[in-house]
């Protein structure tokens, strides 16, 4: 029987790079994955760690500035309370409605990305930090391709970086609808009231 010599691929393992790609959206990440290897490299972080180093807002992006792509744990997306007028205002706002306990904290929580997730597009892209910092909420296995490994990987094989670029636009493309939604929903939530009284008065908000 031939079929006992037919040797059987093995499954990826759950934090591979081609199960990271399929998480991002790949048609056929086994083969990408193959190709991206000697570009990106597993980084395996623990909780609390953050991706980079110094990500302050506005600060320049080191020479290997990095996309990471989450192949397992959660990676959330901080901001610091010192760094923004508006975000101090936001603050402000929380405070007057009663949660007093955010003024003790030193950084807040802005997103959240799981398995799939592509982050660390504006260092890569812009070259500077417009987010505060990207921290591990759990345990992370993480592959980071550096901005001199993508300009190798563009050198090298052009057609397969514009495949990468794509799938990396598309998923973004899915997270800010995703966000949009969430955005859309508390605004909802939090004019309800405003409605209700629009419903029962001659008044109605713009």
């Amino acid at each position: 029987d031939l079929s006992r010599h037919v040797a059987v691929a093995a499954p990826p393992r759950d934090d591979s790079l081609a199960s990271c790609l399929a998480a991002v959206g790949a048609e056929n990440p086994a083969p990408l994955a193959e190709a991206l290897e000697p570009y990106a490299r597993a980084v395996r972080l623990r909780l609390g760690q953050p991706i980079e180093g110094d990500t302050r807002v506005g600060s320049p992006a080191a020479d290997d500035a990095a996309l990471y792509f989450v192949a397992s744990g959660r990676v959330v997306l901080e901001r610091d309370t010192t760094q923004s007028v508006a975000t101090l205002a936001s603050l402000s706002v929380l405070r007057h409605l009663g949660a007093a306990e955010v003024s003790k904290r030193s950084s807040f929580r802005i997103a959240d990305y799981g398995v799939g997730a592509v982050v660390g597009l504006e260092a890569f892209v812009l070259g500077y930090y417009s987010v505060a910092r990207y921290r591990c909420a759990q345990n992370c296995t993480l592959y980071k391709l550096t901005r001199s490994h993508f300009h190798a990987l563009k050198r090298d094989r052009p057609l397969l970086a514009l495949d990468l670029l794509q799938l990396c636009a598309a998923r973004l493309a899915r997270h800010n609808e995703h966000t949009y939604d969430q955005l859309a929903r508390l605004r909802d939530a939090f004019l309800s009231p405003v409605a209700t009284l629009a419903s029962n008065s001659s008044f109605a908000p713009p």
